[in-house]
């Protein structure tokens, strides 16, 4: 009942003044979302395209026939900023490029309980999580492929902020 009496006799000035300022409260805090949803959306779908890109060059040049091998990074198809890795059914890397894994020869260990899948807007066409590597978030990607009789996972990453 006090705080009621006080809003009562507050003069206009200062009730003006508080119902000015809660205004710009919620119009802040409406363009801030707005606008984290917005670079979300944008960078979300930015890395989504690049890793499929990246993804359709290299399962081509497979289907093609060319060997998994060091000319599949020399070529330069695979867009800036998109880091591959590709392990064996056992999970041991046969190909890298730009991750460096403190020496350890599989992503089991990595990857393991690391995923949040992304339900803001995410794809159905190439649905990526994102992962945490030591310090480092991730965009990531998977894709099984089968050649020679053996199964290849492509992992495909694409950097999302670095902690320090």
């Amino acid at each position: 009942m006090r705080l009621k009496n006080r809003l009562l006799a507050m003069p206009i000035a200062a009730k003006l003044t508080v119902w000015y300022a809660v205004m710009l409260t919620c119009i802040l805090l409406l363009t801030s979302a707005l606008t984290v949803g917005g670079l979300y959306y944008v960078l979300s779908s930015q890395a989504q395209a690049d890793m499929a890109a990246s993804r359709d060059w290299l399962v081509g040049q497979l289907a093609d026939g060319h060997k998994i091998n060091q000319h599949l990074l020399d070529d330069g198809k695979i867009l800036p900023g998109v880091l591959l890795h590709i392990t064996d059914e056992d999970n041991h890397t046969v190909l890298a490029s730009g991750i460096d894994f403190h020496g350890q020869d599989s992503l089991g260990d990595e990857l393991e309980d690391d995923g949040v899948p992304m339900l803001f807007f995410a794809s159905q066409t190439a649905p990526i999580c994102i992962v945490r590597i030591d310090k480092t978030y991730f965009y990531y990607l998977c894709e099984d492929i089968y050649r020679d009789g053996h199964l290849y996972q492509l992992h495909f990453f694409k950097a999302v902020s670095e902690q320090k």
